[in-house]
């Protein structure tokens, strides 16, 4: 594994497993810049070839849990993407207390959507508690590739 540091204190851990799988891990400071930097990590993580659709919808959703942790957490983030033949998976990793609650957002809610948004596009999603923290994650299906 390679660990590489880069301007605004993000590490890179990179860990290339085969030609067809891959995995990236970063890790951000507990800024609010940190969700840009998110997705820019997620873009570049996923191969020229990820449909577009599957690719933006990658970002919003690794943005939307990155934005939860840094307000709710206050604690550094942890990216990690893998990449499958069939799927691309996010997951966030923060070493916040408790896990988010997927609460219905109503027609003037200003907040609160991230997760029902995550629920809506992605082909599965799960949080796991840790000794420390927890890690929310999603899944997408790569168009053609069941």
């Amino acid at each position: 594994m390679t660990v590489l540091t880069t301007t605004g204190g993000t590490e890179l851990l990179a860990n290339a497993k085969d030609s067809e799988d891959s995995e990236e891990v970063a890790r951000f400071l507990p800024a609010l810049t940190s969700p840009a930097q998110a997705r820019r990590f997620v873009r570049q993580s996923c191969p020229p070839s990820t449909a577009p659709e599957v690719l933006d919808t990658a970002v919003l959703l690794t943005s939307e849990l990155v934005t939860n942790a840094v307000v709710h957490a206050r604690s550094a983030v942890t990216v990690a993407v893998a990449i499958s033949a069939a799927t691309v998976q996010v997951a966030v990793t923060d070493d916040g207390e408790g896990v988010p609650v997927l609460d219905p957002a109503t027609d003037v809610a200003e907040r609160g959507r991230g997760l029902g948004l995550v629920r809506e596009l992605s082909a599965s999603w799960g949080v796991a508690s840790l000794a420390t923290g927890k890690t929310v994650w999603f899944t997408l299906q790569l168009p053609g590739r069941d």
